[in-house]
């Protein structure tokens, strides 16, 4: 777990999270004026709340498996260029083939 007094750390996962955030902001933008469509701000806040929200799962995750500083950076990053919906669709997959569970969530016998 984190140290309280080891602030530097502290200060890496904020990044990381802002990171994520920044990147959902970008990725937004980024997919919107290719398609062609206008920019809503509205959407915006959105796809970036989202974004940040995805980066704290996916932070947590790397803590969990002990990934370096690094790698949590650019999964971070990379989960909130894709978006909520995408990496969250992902995770989602992952933790329902993990604890046995089928498409709706209900248990399939593994």
């Amino acid at each position: 777990m984190i140290d309280p007094q080891d602030k530097s750390k502290i200060w890496e996962y904020v990044l990381c999270v802002v990171f994520a955030t920044f990147a959902g902001g970008l990725g937004y933008i980024t997919r919107t004026a290719e398609s062609g469509e206008r920019i809503s701000i509205k959407a915006l806040i959105i796809q970036t709340l989202g974004a940040a929200f995805t980066g704290c799962i996916v932070l947590l995750i790397c803590m969990h498996y002990g990934v370096d500083m690094i790698m949590t950076g650019i999964f971070t990053g990379l989960s909130g260029w894709m978006g909520a919906s995408a990496t969250l669709g992902m995770i989602t997959r992952k933790a329902r083939s993990k604890l046995g569970l089928d498409e709706e969530g209900n248990d399939n016998g593994k």
